[in-house]
Order: C-alpha cells, then structure tokens, then sequence
C-alpha cells in the first residue's frame, strides 16, 4: 500500500497455475520496434513436458490500464518468441508473464512473472 492506496504486486500474480513442468531458465528482453524477445532451454523431456507444448504471453501496462495476450507464440522447443505489441506501448513499462499449456488444452504451467520491460 502507497499512501492508503492498495498496489499489485506483479511477481505474486499467478496468471495461471497447473501441473504442467513449466520453464528452464527463461529470460525476456527487449528489442527495436516494439518486440519482446523470450529465451528458454529446452526441458521437454522432463516430468509431462511435451515437444508441442505451446508458449503462452501476457502483457499488462498499468499506464495504459491494458493487457495483451498472446497464445500459442511458440513451441516449448523452439527456444525462443519474438512477441511483437502494438505501437501504442512504444516507450511503456509492461510487466510480463509466460506459461506453457498442452496441445489438448487440458493442462497448463504455473505462470511466471518475467519482470517488466519498457518497449523500444
């Protein structure tokens, strides 16, 4: 709380939460013209991890009270999304979560909180 005002605390924001093996070592970046670069290792030969399973993004931008979301970015072994947002958040701070579902649908990650980042 600021001031009596109650904040979000973005790293204790679950954006999803499920049994699925979730990230190793994933980092996110910024890159020219308004693109998140996310890196990983490929882990999917561990616990229910799937080659198919499919990279998920969310996106929120307190300034702009707004969110994006993009699914299915990429595939678990693809090691790396490029997730391009719109021209709007040029110069924004964005805080930024990753999980991974099942190509059913049926299971998902727990999400993760990968910072923010603020758009070039």
């Amino acid at each position: 709380m600021t001031d009596d005002i109650p904040e979000l605390v973005y790293n204790k924001v679950l954006i999803t939460k499920g049994d699925l093996t979730g990230f190793q070592n994933v980092a996110a970046a910024t890159q020219t013209g308004n693109i998140m670069r996310l890196t990983w290792e490929n882990n999917s030969a561990q616990g229910n991890a799937s080659e198919n399973d499919p990279v998920n993004v969310v996106c929120y931008c307190e300034e702009l009270d707004r969110f994006e979301i993009f699914e299915s970015a990429a595939l678990r072994t693809a090691l790396t999304a490029d997730i391009t947002l719109p021209a709007i958040y040029t110069g924004k701070e964005i805080q930024v979560w990753s999980y991974f579902h099942n190509s059913e649908e049926t299971q998902a990650s727990n999400s993760i909180h990968l910072g923010s980042l603020t758009l070039i």
